[in-house]
């Protein structure tokens, strides 16, 4: 929310931003947040974060997204994979109003139903990769806590598999003396936003032997929308 008429008087300060910006950009990526951010700092008051949280990440983390609370509801926000399930209010409320726009016609329901191929397609592939890497071996998850539900639930974790739920980073060191202690017997899913693989494979860890990237075999649904892609 912003106060306009005070923004509009504060030209200079919002173009050197963004000049400043487009000659050092260091900060998070979206730009007009991020000068506005940075050059009204001290003029800003500070919402808790369920004004801004998107609905497909209040459903990640567990929460129990109903209509009685406020949303961000922007880019993948939209339902899970195809997002078709109406018995969601969200869903039920974008596809009230998606159905009512131009967009909505032979050719968008023509494009959706290819990418329902597609993603189908994709999952056969993920399931028959995932059987082939873990042949042989135990799996071993480590996950950020917060992913904890989703990767009960998506990988259908067995009681005698192993789960490290970690709040933060985990330190390179801890993460590879569990790898060797079991090196060869299990191969660790590691689910951890921005984690560097390459730190792995540098200590001598063999990607699809000892390790892979637990987000290559689980939905993509948080990040991604093919149903407004495909509009």
């Amino acid at each position: 929310m912003i106060d306009l008429t005070l923004l509009r008087g504060e030209e200079d300060t919002i173009m050197n931003g963004a000049k400043f910006t487009s000659k050092y950009y260091w900060f998070g990526g979206y730009g007009d947040q991020d000068i506005l951010n940075y050059c009204f700092s001290t003029r800003a008051l500070k919402l808790p974060i369920k004004f801004n949280r998107p609905t497909h990440y209040a459903r990640r983390d567990g929460e129990n997204v109903s209509a009685g609370k406020i949303y961000h509801y922007a880019g993948g926000s939209f339902g899970c994979g195809l997002g078709l399930d109406m018995s969601d209010p969200f869903n039920r409320l974008w596809m009230d109003y998606f159905v009512k726009t131009p967009w909505f016609d032979a050719d968008s329901i023509g494009r959706l139903y290819e990418g329902f191929l597609k993603v189908c397609d994709e999952l056969e592939k993920s399931a028959l990769k995932l059987s082939a890497t873990v042949s042989g071996k135990t799996r071993a998850f480590v996950v950020a806590k917060n992913m904890l539900n989703v990767l009960v639930e998506k990988f259908s974790v067995r009681s005698d598999e192993e789960v490290f739920a970690i709040e933060s980073s985990l330190p390179l060191q801890k993460l590879t003396d569990m790898m060797n202690t079991s090196r060869g017997k299990k191969i660790f899913f590691i689910l951890l936003p921005g984690f560097e693989f390459d730190r792995l494979t540098a200590a001598g860890f063999i990607r699809g032997e000892d390790f892979v990237d637990g987000y290559d075999f689980s939905p993509k649904e948080y990040d991604s929308y093919p149903l407004i892609q495909a509009m």
